[in-house]
């Protein structure tokens, strides 16, 4: 890095100081020297101001809310825009570059370390022509297909709706277990508080979905939409069932940037994701065992889980 200016130098443009300022946090972890500009009266100011301006950089940030105002004649390796609205903004830069194609609207979805880390050694493999290519971060590749999580999911939002109306009616007596901070948080991410407001809209909710109860208890409720609707024999569907749920795996491992099988080399950074996945392993399990009864506990916390990764991958 001594005596080329730029491999260390990161420049982040954004007019959010609270997100601006996570983002910086990210790269200076990574012992970047991290250049910020943000946007006032449609100019682009440099903070803080008596700092010298750099005459290139490693890597420039640019939120695409920010892509109208005049830039100082700074070249860069690679250039990277993000947003809120993921690598789908359609927005158009005036400088070629790449986009991080997950939602980046609040300090929470910034880069974190690990993905700073990544994008450094990208750029200055960049940098230095090395061949071959060095590998680019999965953040800034379009995303693969989830359909397995997002299966799960809507199945999930499902179950809990379902269990939420039959809990309020009390015809089939009250859920047991029913009132957890997982299934509370849960119900609130489904949008069932909002529903309990309008006490009309709530008893149409309430009518409309109890009558499902035995259904969403079974294992069919699962098994249909995960195995294509038809189950066929005992044997076929648990190795189906374990089929889709290696995709399942496979999926949450790849939305991370981990590439799966995990080689030896990579299984420290891919253990927190592992562990990561374990409630959602535990719904599988659960719904893998014959005539196991899948309990709200676990539909909720594995719900949670998909939910928050989803999102910040920008996939719902």
């Amino acid at each position: 890095m001594a005596g080329d200016p730029d491999r260390d130098v990161v420049i982040v443009v954004d007019s959010a100081p609270t997100r601006r300022e996570a983002m910086a946090n990210s790269f200076r972890t990574q012992g970047c020297k991290v250049f910020r500009f943000f946007e006032q009266n449609a100019k682009l100011l440099q903070r803080p101001a008596n700092e010298e301006q750099p005459e290139s950089c490693l890597i420039l940030l640019w939120h695409f809310g920010d892509l109208e105002q005049e830039w100082p004649a700074i070249g860069a390796t690679l250039t990277v825009y993000y947003g809120g609205n993921g690598g789908n903004d359609r927005r158009k830069p005036k400088k070629a570059g790449q986009r991080i194609w997950r939602r980046v609207g609040s300090k929470e979805s910034v880069l974190n370390e690990e993905e700073a880390k990544q994008l450094v050694t990208y750029a200055k493999g960049l940098s230095s022509g090395a061949r071959p290519l060095p590998t680019k971060p999965s953040f800034l590749s379009l995303p693969q297909k989830v359909y397995a999580l997002s299966t799960l999911a809507v199945l999930c939002k499902g179950y809990l709706a379902v269990h939420a109306a039959v809990d309020a009616m009390k015809e089939h007596g009250t859920v047991t277990d029913f009132d957890t901070s997982d299934i509370r948080e849960a119900l609130k991410e489904i949008g069932w508080d909002e529903l309990q407001k309008n006490r009309e809209a709530l008893q149409n909710m309430i009518v409309g979905l109890s009558d499902h109860f035995i259904l969403v208890r079974s294992s069919e409720w699962w098994l249909k939409p995960c195995l294509g609707g038809d189950l066929g024999d005992a044997g076929s569907s648990q190795a189906r069932l374990k089929k889709f749920a290696a995709t399942a795996e496979n999926e949450w491992m790849q939305i991370h940037g981990i590439v799966s099988p995990v080689p030896e080399e990579g299984a420290a950074a891919a253990k927190p994701v592992q562990d990561a996945f374990k409630h959602v392993k535990t719904l599988l399990d659960s719904i893998e065992m014959e005539n196991g009864e899948v309990v709200p506990s676990v539909v909720a916390s594995a719900y949670l889980d998909l939910c928050k990764v989803l999102k910040s991958k920008g996939r719902i």
